[in-house]
């Protein structure tokens, strides 16, 4: 109870700073959202100003349910380069026969991104796990990521297409590929007045291992220019037989002067 307890008033603290700070905020700052989707955009946040994304995730598949909390900090140093530091203050797995919870894994991402013409970008990133996950929740050496992206804005919408490879730190098995392939393409556009939608399709290929293929569902809404507030839903296909639901929500804010 105890653990449940300091989750949710983390979340209460930032969503209490988060309004407080979008009163006296600059209103020509406009916060960059990358959740909830699997891809993220290749910009940048607002240069030299800390940007900051918490949300709460729950996920069912095959007789397990997982919560997490993922935490991810932002800043750019310039338009063109940034960092990001991606935490997960609680996770929690049921089984039928067993519960587990505590922190899990960090991570630590270096994101570049280049303007090609009006309206579209090119980003990429080189990421690393930071194996800090306790009782098990993560994995015990450091996963490195690279992922290309292109994001397009034309007609009102907003496009974005990832495509990353990624070399797994621990043994994977017997058989299966030390390497990952993914990818996700989404599209999202205003709906009406502060709210925006958006649709995501998202896959996984790694040799020996089911194959994965998801659609998100995302729906976000601007308190401010620098606080949006997003609720998504998830189905994911896992190989043949396996099925993934998931949902959950969070908020964007831009710390601003």
């Amino acid at each position: 109870m105890k653990s449940k307890l300091q989750y949710t008033s983390m979340f209460a603290v930032l969503l209490f700073s988060a309004l407080n700070g979008a009163a006296f905020a600059d209103s020509d700052l406009q916060a960059n959202p990358y959740r909830p989707s699997v891809g993220s955009p290749a910009s940048l946040p607002v240069p030299e100003h800390l940007e900051v994304e918490f949300g709460v995730a729950n996920a069912n598949t095959s007789g397990s349910n997982t919560k997490t909390s993922p935490l991810l900090l932002k800043y750019a140093f310039n338009s063109s380069i940034g960092l990001t530091l991606g935490l997960n203050p609680f996770t929690q797995i049921k089984t039928p026969m067993d519960s587990t919870k505590g922190h899990g894994d960090g991570s630590l991402t270096l994101k570049l991104a280049q303007p090609v013409s009006d309206g579209f970008m090119m980003g990429e990133e080189l990421s690393t796990t930071l194996p800090i996950a306790n009782h098990q929740l993560g994995t015990s050496k450091a996963n490195q990521t690279i992922n290309l992206i292109a994001s397009n804005d034309f007609s009102g919408f907003h496009s974005d297409v990832n495509v990353n490879l990624t070399r797994f730190g621990d043994d994977q098995g017997s058989g299966v590929s030390q390497q990952s392939f993914g990818w996700s393409a989404g599209i999202s556009h205003p709906l009406v007045n502060k709210i925006s939608g958006g649709v995501e399709l998202s896959g996984t290929e790694q040799h020996g291992a089911d194959s994965t293929l998801q659609v998100l569902e995302s729906l976000g809404f601007n308190y401010s220019n620098q606080t949006v507030f997003d609720i998504y839903t998830a189905q994911q296909k896992i190989g043949s037989h396996d099925r993934n639901y998931s949902f959950g929500f969070g908020v964007t804010h831009l710390f601003a002067e």
